[in-house]
């Protein structure tokens, strides 16, 4: 409590915790089927049992019978009719024909043109979530038993270790390391609150529902105090101490935190800054999420979205919470403080999106599972992430687990990680390193210059793993519509091809002549690096940043077939 002490927050602490003995709290159940959609959130009533019968018209909520299917219409029917779910909504520019946003001559481009809109931490991942390890497609199952180390530097959220996790074989029963780093504090402290929530509470199935809410929506439910602070009070307790602390999660797995100032600095904001109500919490997530004036950017993602899609997303941009269409949401009224900063400002640009950090195949998947449709898409996430959580948590209680948090330059910690002996330190088998690598932060040269030696020499599926998020802005063809007349042409008459465009090429003439703000044009442009192939061109931008000759003074090699992150083929349901 000396955190809470040293900030004088002692009395908002104890009428806190005190919320936890409040025996009117409205606790609801774990969610693992998409529930009847029959409720009513100011009456706080709804129908517990499951939702089997979809409306035929949306297909975005389920009913358990015709009964409450029609009690319930005249709710439903504002949703289910709403002009946004219509086949022939257009984005406002177009409906006011006017030059969008976005093609306007004085409008920025890059990063420029997102930082105006919220505090610019990135804490969802936008690629989807990797198993690095994979081990079936690298070391086998004969040698899956084998103690495994791996390091995630930058970290960012925790899909990839969740996956990874998640991805081993139900009887290892060798001793996983995982390091994860991140030299932002804000991304280290979400990270150690979700892992302790998943390993301390005793019921997984809350404790997934728990870490969900805090990862990806503005609101959580009302028992977090209850449940929740707890948790948080043993964290607290252990950053303040002189010495890393180090926090049992289960009988067999453990969590060491390397504690700093700033890690400390960070807790302490998110633990003093005063307290956010409800209404405060919706302004400034709507402040950033549906800002007047970047409606033309918001329009322009939602014209390439299916109707049902378009009214799933825009209720996410209005609520911003995760879990089915149809849900019951009264008890989620306790604002996320761990979104916002000091202040009470979003962290996050508002092109942030919870969807990208996952395979959409995979989440609708899930989804379908759990009752849910491939409409419900905010619905299949809730039931794909809260299943891989679920997974984890019982994984940590089940598995050997040993989880090293950092927060620092990842330069500085390949130099201290070289430093220690052999004896003691003998190499991971995978590093992945995000972004770093493009030219932008570290480099590729510089990242196989200190990573690269730290790969287990004795494995030789030993790999590191890099994401070259940005090397088609300085690379000549990297995408298609910088190809040449001849390709694009070719690209876009493959795609009418394939979507069995009535009248094929005379159609794709008819939509060429149409202006280039056209939202079915856009969508087209857009869908062209999905069938370009720039294999060749990456190729030559490796050559150009001498990604070849690093690997060879760092003593590793590029690998001539993918067994960690393959190949797949590109679907496209939103």
């Amino acid at each position: 409590m000396r955190l809470v002490t040293k900030h004088d927050i002692v009395e908002e602490w104890e009428k806190k915790v005190l919320l936890t003995e409040d025996p009117h709290t409205h606790r609801r159940p774990p969610l693992s089927r998409l529930p009847c959609a029959n409720q009513d959130p100011n009456l706080l009533r709804a129908c517990d049992k499951p939702g089997t019968r979809h409306c035929s018209a949306c297909r975005l909520v389920g009913y358990c019978s015709q009964d409450c299917q029609k009690e319930h219409w005249k709710q439903h029917k504002k949703d289910c009719k709403d002009p946004i779910r219509s086949s022939d909504w257009q984005p406002d520019w177009v409906k006011e024909r006017r030059t969008p946003a976005f093609m306007s001559p004085s409008s920025m481009t890059g990063w420029e043109q997102q930082s105006m809109y919220g505090m610019g931490q990135i804490l969802w991942g936008n690629t989807p979530a990797l198993d690095i390890l994979n081990i079936a497609c690298n070391e086998g199952q004969k040698k899956h038993c084998g103690s495994r180390h791996c390091s995630r530097i930058p970290s960012g959220d925790l899909r990839h270790i969740i996956r990874t996790v998640n991805g081993l074989p139900k009887n290892y029963s060798g001793r996983l390391t995982l390091r994860i780093n991140d030299r932002e504090p804000i991304t280290i402290i979400r990270n150690i609150l979700m892992l302790a929530i998943l390993g301390l509470l005793s019921d997984s199935s809350v404790a997934a529902e728990h870490s969900l809410h805090i990862w990806y929506s503005v609101f959580l439910p009302n028992a977090y105090f209850s449940d929740v602070l707890p948790v948080l009070s043993e964290i607290i307790n252990k950053l303040m101490s002189d010495d890393d602390a180090t926090i049992d999660l289960s009988p067999s797995s453990t969590l060491s935190i390397a504690t700093t100032s700033n890690l400390r600095s960070s807790l302490g904001m998110f633990v003093s800054n005063g307290s956010l109500d409800p209404g405060q919490a919706n302004d400034a997530f709507t402040h950033v999420m549906n800002a007047p004036e970047r409606v033309d950017y918001r329009h322009r993602y939602m014209a390439a979205l299916r109707p049902s899609h378009r009214l799933a997303m825009f209720e996410w941009r209005r609520f911003g919470i995760v879990q089915p269409f149809g849900a019951f949401n009264a008890h989620l009224n306790t604002p996320n403080r761990w979104l916002f900063g000091p202040g009470g400002r979003l962290f996050m640009f508002d092109s942030a999106n919870p969807l990208e950090g996952w395979n959409v195949d995979d989440v609708i998947e899930s989804g379908k599972r759990c009752g849910a449709t491939e409409e419900d898409i905010m619905g299949c996430l809730f039931f794909h992430v809260r299943a891989q959580l679920l997974e984890f948590a019982e994984r940590l209680k089940r598995f050997n687990i040993s989880i090293h948090v950092s927060a620092e330059d990842a330069r500085r910690m390949a130099a201290r990680m070289k430093a220690k002996a052999p004896e003691v330190f003998q190499g991971f088998d995978r590093i992945e390193v995000s972004n770093i690598v493009d030219v932008e932060y570290v480099g590729v040269a510089s990242v196989l210059q200190d990573w690269g030696p730290l790969l287990n020499k004795d494995n030789e599926h030993a790999a590191l793993v890099g994401t070259f998020m940005n090397w088609f802005v300085s690379q000549p063809t990297a995408k298609a519509e910088s190809a040449g007349p001849t390709v694009i042409t070719r690209l876009m008459k493959e795609i009418f091809d394939a979507s069995q465009a009535r009248g094929g090429t005379p159609a794709l003439r008819g939509l060429l002549s149409r202006d280039p703000s056209s939202p079915e044009l856009l969508k087209l442009f857009a869908s062209m690096d999905f069938k370009y192939e720039n294999s060749k061109a990456f190729l030559a931008y490796l050559r150009k940043v001498g990604a070849d000759e690093a690997a060879e003074r760092a003593g590793v090699r590029r690998r001539q077939r993918h067994t960690i992150v393959p190949g797949v083929r590109a679907r496209s349901h939103l």
